[in-house]
């Protein structure tokens, strides 16, 4: 077997000459202590791939989270209604100036017809005048 590196450590490890020259007992030792290296390399492996996934999620999640922001503070900017739209007052000024409105076509209608009695008015005065 050639010699490997551990990417935990990066220390190259020559199995075949470690255990050579050691007993069966410690041969079956440094065996396991190897297997039980490759499986903690695997769960940290699995574990980083993990971790990024849950970056990747958080990330999404605070886009999502800031759009969503945007769009409240847009719809509350839309629903904002000035105060005095919502009090008597505006209905009572829009009253007020279709009332004005109506007096002012009213004394239109009839303005001429008040000039024609002023005058005749005016002429019986001058005819009582004269008589």
């Amino acid at each position: 077997m050639a010699p490997t590196t551990s990417p935990a450590t990066t220390i190259p490890i020559n199995i075949e000459s470690t255990i050579a020259g050691a007993s069966i007992e410690k041969r079956a030792k440094l065996v396991k202590a190897m297997e039980d290296i490759s499986i903690q390399e695997k769960n940290i492996k699995r574990l980083k791939e993990k971790v990024a996934s849950l970056e990747t999620d958080c990330k999404l999640t605070q886009s999502q989270q800031r759009e969503e922001t945007q769009k409240s503070i847009s719809m509350g900017e839309k629903i904002k209604v000035p105060d005095e739209d919502l009090t008597i007052l505006k209905p009572l000024r829009q009253t007020k100036e279709m009332l004005w409105a109506n007096i002012i076509n009213s004394v239109n209608d009839i303005w001429p017809s008040i000039q024609v009695i002023f005058q005749k008015t005016k002429l019986v005065k001058v005819a009582t005048e004269t008589i």
